[in-house]
């Protein structure tokens, strides 16, 4: 398709300048936001509807490479994904941007992870 999305530019940017091409600022601001989903996953991961999700996706997911955080599990990347920013925003501990209107960081990390 000759069609264009901001996505597949943001993407196609990201995989050709890599962290290389992006500020300094930048760099430490997307670290905060890793770090922040991933302290927010440590806490939700015992939430009873995690443990659901967590079930579901393993059964239905399996056989894939990406990491289910702080297990040895490996998923689809849906799979895994699904899990990690069940687990990130569960207990609304994540980041809240007022621009975005919610919390992007417990579903834009998990899927780029």
């Amino acid at each position: 398709s000759s069609e264009s999305y901001a996505i597949d530019q943001l993407a196609e940017w990201v995989h050709t300048t890599g962290s290389a091409g992006a500020p300094a600022e930048v760099m430490h601001q997307a670290k905060r936001c890793v770090l922040d989903a991933v302290a927010c996953a440590t806490a939700g991961y015992g939430h009873p509807s995690v443990a659901k999700v967590s079930a579901a996706c393993r059964a239905n997911f399996s056989g894939g490479s990406s990491e289910v955080w702080f297990s040895r599990d490996t998923l689809s990347p849906v799979g895994a994904s699904m899990i990690n920013a069940n687990a990130s925003s569960i207990l609304d501990l994540d980041d809240g941007n007022r621009q975005a209107m919610g919390h992007p960081g417990g579903a834009v990390v998990p899927a780029m992870t």
